[in-house]
């Protein structure tokens, strides 16, 4: 055996920013396990090693450590310095090459062993070193130097990699997000997850993947053979592609659809994105559907704009249309008992929907049919004539109109267990289009808007963080400053425009408030929020050949209230662009929004003379001579995020959706902006 000493070759003003990169623990295995799928492993060892701690220790944990085993080609000992030891360098063709190190994201220390075939020695070699989470916690990383066994193996050896993950963190909730360990890390919840995560692979037996020793195989999870169909899709330029659906029946409870858009990457074929389907023609009956769809049309950038469906997405908005045609269609044909159903039930008397009401193809209406359908499997009213059948029909309109669904269902249908538990499943979803046309657009709006009113309004000193890094909400979100930027996506102006805006900020509104001079202060903030700078974001979108639309919000520090000093530095803002002919001219038109914490009395009059256009509530300087086009808007966090209440509280009162956590579904969305990747998080670490 060789006992070594190898240092880290990396840029270390980044390893911090990259270690625990991933959103939880479980994408943090997944790079771990996709590695091993690099390596064109064919068998994979997902193991879970119980702890033989007391239960009733401080530091119990019901798993003690936590293996990865593959079949792989490993790496040899003449590579290990460059493939293992060089990390963060910006120049690895797939990333940071730190995914190795998704590890000390689930646990504090990690135990890398590797056999491959050595061509500079001619033999196969197996190789092991040590990584600890605090030696990554400090500046000297370059200095450090790991203990790094190898042995020189005689004959023909099975090639592999190996990671041993120990001293994991913990269940409990005052664990960071990103390192606690959840309900997928429990001998039950794990296979479905894994399986969730590798569909195509233990559906079609590619690789093999074992948990504890026991091979999960695509008979566990689904019945029968799955129904495969391929097609083809025509896009928005005219090219063709085929498409390949595969339908999987799986042995699971609960009335969903599930699809899994899979994409190709290398050797890898994964789930790049995951989408729940309930269209009319589906019937709770049929139990849980897994749709595996496959195309060259389906790359990782598309699959990540999934979200802008809904906001002038034309790609994304033709595929989905194409995809509910086709699945409706599959469902179509395997469904005739809901076809018949179906008219048998709206031919009734009972049948609480006029024909009009039919005719819309509302969301109650769709979610009546099937739960009607489910009621029907237990207690056969309609196929009986039950007489109780107008007075249940009338009720279940009720449950889907107010949502009063647990008593009805409890106390008045008298259902089984198992048809409680698919008629709640039911009514707590809403169908593919009404997932594209709201939960994709409008529950993410509203999600955002929430937080928005948390970091500028209601909670400022306890999100300071998030406030200082809110540029980053507003480029998500552009349609707060207007519908024209409805699915914009945020790209900077030429560099000429930054410039000038640069220079006038700098210039006249990055500035302390001055309470003693300007009394230009609300004294009330907490000393973390006044100590928070100003600061401007700016876009561009572009209108036509020659005409281009910069929006630009100007966010005064959160501590200032803006009065006579702060009006003169706005104007002197306005007038300073508007002589500006560089940047300034025909086609180039500028939306500039000043938004401040609080008005003070004068600024309050001074915008109510200077407001001319109800249509524009907040309009405070409007410039449109001499080619000109500019408008500077100025207002408080609390009148944006008003005005947009109102607006998506229109726009969403047709759907009826159960409460949600906000600032959960928000920490899922913007998981860079609440919690930010720095070197704090590896310093909780003790």
């Amino acid at each position: 055996m060789v006992i070594e000493k190898m240092q880290m070759h990396t840029n270390a003003r980044i390893v911090a920013t990259v270690l625990t990169k991933y959103r939880d623990t479980f994408y943090a295995l997944k790079e771990l396990i996709n590695n091993s799928l690099y390596a064109k492993a064919t068998r994979i060892d997902i193991n879970f090693l119980p702890s033989e701690c007391d239960m009733d220790s401080v530091c119990y944990h019901p798993i003690d450590k936590i293996q990865i085993i593959d079949n792989g080609y490993g790496v040899s000992h003449s590579d290990f310095k460059k493939s293992i030891m060089v990390i963060a360098t910006d120049n690895k063709s797939d990333g940071h090459g730190v995914g190795r190190f998704s590890a000390l994201q689930i646990g504090r220390c990690m135990h890398i062993s590797t056999t491959a075939y050595d061509v500079t020695s001619k033999q196969y070699s197996k190789t092991e070193v040590d990584f600890d989470i605090r030696q990554f916690q400090k500046d000297d990383l370059q200095n450090k130097e790991f203990t790094v066994k190898t042995s020189l193996l005689e004959g023909s050896h099975t090639t592999g990699y190996q990671v041993e993950i120990s001293d994991l963190y913990t269940y409990d909730e005052k664990c960071k997000r990103k390192n606690r360990l959840g309900k997928e890390y429990t001998n039950e919840g794990f296979p479905q997850k894994l399986f969730e995560s590798y569909p195509i692979y233990i559906f079609e037996g590619k690789v093999k993947f074992y948990f504890n020793g026991i091979e999960l195989k695509r008979t566990d999870f689904t019945t029968g053979e799955p129904s495969i169909k391929k097609t083809f899709y025509t896009d928005i330029q005219g090219r063709t592609h085929e498409v390949i659906f595969k339908y999987y029946s799986l042995k699971l409870k609960e009335p969903k659809v599930r699809l899994f858009l899979q994409c190709f990457d290398g050797n890898i074929n994964y789930t790049a994105l995951e989408l729940t389907y309930n269209s009319n023609w589906y019937a709770p009956s049929l139990g849980t559907q897994f749709v595996l769809i496959e195309s060259d049309y389906l790359t990782r950038d598309f699959c990540d704009n999934y979200e802008l469906v809904n906001l002038n997405n034309k790609e994304w908005g033709s595929f989905s249309t194409f995809l509910k045609k086709e699945i409706d269609e599959h469902y179509k044909k395997d469904n005739v008992k809901y076809k018949r159903f179906l008219q048998k039930l709206q031919n009734d008397k009972s049948y609480p929907f006029t024909i009009t009401e039919i005719g819309n193809n509302s969301l109650s209406v769709d979610l009546f049919n099937q739960s009607a359908f489910i009621i029907e499997d237990d207690l056969k009213i309609l196929e009986t004539g039950d007489n109780n059948k107008r007075l249940i029909y009338t009720l279940l309109r009720k449950v889907i109109d107010d949502g009063n669904i647990s008593f009805i269902i409890e106390h008045v249908m008298g259902l089984s267990v198992d048809s409680k538990a698919k008629l709640i499943e039911l009514l707590d979803k809403t169908n593919l289009e009404a997932i594209v046309n709201y939960t994709s657009s409008l529950a993410k709006m509203e999600q955002a808007l929430e937080m928005l009113n948390k970091i500028t309004v209601c909670e400022v000193d306890k999100h300071t963080e998030q406030f200082a890094d809110i540029s980053f909400l507003l480029s998500r979100n552009m349609w707060l400053f207007g519908e024209q930027y409805m699915g914009a996506i945020a790209i900077e102006p030429e560099e000429d425009i930054c410039r000038v805006l640069d220079k006038l900020f700098r210039t006249y509104i990055s500035y302390k408030p001055q309470p003693k001079k300007y009394d230009n202060q609300i004294e009330e903030c907490k000393r973390k929020v006044k100590s928070l700078s100003s600061m401007a974001f700016y876009s561009e979108r572009r209108l036509a050949a020659n005409e281009k639309d910069i929006l630009c919000v100007v966010m005064l520090a959160p501590s200032i209230k803006a009065n006579q000093y702060d009006l003169a530095q706005i104007d002197n803002y306005i007038y300073q662009l508007e002589k500006d002919n560089t940047i300034v001219k025909e086609g180039v038109r500028f939306r500039i929004y000043f938004v401040v914490s609080m008005l003070a009395d004068f600024t309050k009059s001074q915008m109510a003379s200077s407001s001319t256009n109800d249509n524009e509530p907040f309009l405070y300087k409007c410039r449109n001579q001499n080619g000109n086009d500019i408008k500077a808007f100025l207002l408080e966090w609390k009148q944006l995020v008003k005005n947009n209440k109102e607006l998506l509280a229109y726009a969403s009162s047709s759907l009826k959706l159960n409460k949600f956590d906000v600032e959960a579904a928000f920490m899922q969305e913007y998981s860079d902006l609440i919690e930010k990747k720095n070197t704090a998080q590896l310093h909780i670490v003790k």
